[in-house]
């Protein structure tokens, strides 16, 4: 999966998101009308171009979606995504963890079986017209780092801590502290730049607070 950030204003207040039971319920303001249908894909790309904004001074990311295997389907109405996750996903998306995350070398893992797939949220139109996604993030300005967030699934526990370098083409290290559990996650990612350091990355299954949703148009819409 591809994982594309857009810029939001900060929100401290923003409540947590979570998922209980397999249903994922959450309040998101500002979708357009025509939105009426969610739908869940995994193996999912979207591709994005950040953008900088004359007017309101602001980045935003145009965003187009090329594919994904759709597993799941919601509705949008009264300003809220609904959605039943299935309880378990078939095992031809799953793909071994320690594998996701691209880190064998100073890496903790409780259980290298362990298997699992990110998914991405898209919103549709009554004809089938994807119109764009749904996003649950951050952009701080202050700290100059940006969040973002997503769904996950697994078919088992695992732990997964430790730190790697990103190796010889990117400057950078990242850093994993996660406790995954069997079934829907959420996995928030954290992106920040040193200058001697480089690219630093976060990744946790802790809610870092201050994230908030936003639906981010495809610009091909």
């Amino acid at each position: 999966m591809t994982v594309a950030i857009v810029g939001c204003s900060k929100d401290d207040d923003a409540p947590e998101t979570s998922i209980v039971n397999n249903n994922l319920s959450v309040t998101i303001p500002n979708v357009p009308a025509e939105v009426v249908n969610v739908k869940l894909f995994v193996d999912c790309t979207i591709e994005g171009e950040w953008i900088w904004d004359k007017d309101t001074q602001t980045l935003r990311l145009e965003t187009t979606f090329i594919e994904g295997e759709e597993i799941a389907s919601g509705n949008y109405s009264g300003g809220k995504l609904t959605m039943n996750l299935p309880a378990t996903v078939d095992n031809r998306y799953l793909e071994p963890m320690i594998e996701n995350i691209e880190a064998p070398v100073g890496m903790s893992v409780s259980n290298r079986d362990c298997k699992g797939i990110g998914g991405c949220l898209v919103g549709y139109d009554k004809d089938g017209n994807a119109l764009g996604w749904f996003f649950y993030g951050k952009f701080d300005e202050e700290n100059e780092e940006v969040l973002a967030a997503g769904i996950c699934y697994v078919d088992s526990d695992a732990i997964i801590t430790g730190e790697t370098p990103f190796g010889e083409l990117i400057k950078g290290t990242a850093t994993y502290d996660c406790n995954f559990k069997k079934g829907w996650n959420f996995l928030y990612i954290i992106f920040s730049f040193d200058e001697e350091k480089g690219l630093l990355t976060k990744t946790t299954t802790s809610n870092p607070g201050g994230l908030i949703w936003i639906f981010a148009e495809f610009v091909n819409s």
